[in-house]
């Protein structure tokens, strides 16, 4: 995925977990790039929106998310899809959503997005 790609889909996943009010803002001068930033709920202030995809520590709070909606949550490696990690929720009335990918972060992430 490009890295455009990859901020889309962060911003569709702050959007689901009631982020709200997107903009464009620069970085500070050292790196002096564009970036997302939004209104988390609970929130005042626009932040950052964080890279859920790449990073396991903020893919960790999705399901910490979906731990509070009752949602259970499960993470395996599979051997029968060359080592891909599958991440899946489920929940009361609903069915299984789960997806594989590569890396752990990214499968909780497209999982996640399934959630209806």
């Amino acid at each position: 995925m490009t890295n455009k790609q990859l901020e889309a889909l962060n911003v569709k996943i702050a959007k689901k977990m009631g982020w709200k009010k997107f903009r464009l803002e620069r970085t500070p001068e050292p790196m002096n790039t564009r970036r997302m930033t939004a209104i988390s709920p609970g929130n005042f202030r626009h932040q950052f929106v964080p890279g859920f995809t790449n990073n396991l520590a903020y893919a960790m709070q999705l399901v910490d998310w979906a731990v509070e909606h009752e949602f259970k949550f499960t993470l395996n490696r599979k051997k029968e899809y060359e080592g891909a990690y599958y991440a899946e929720f489920s929940g009361f009335l609903m069915d299984e959503c789960g997806e594989y990918a590569t890396l752990p972060s990214m499968a909780i992430c497209m999982a996640f997005l399934k959630i209806k």
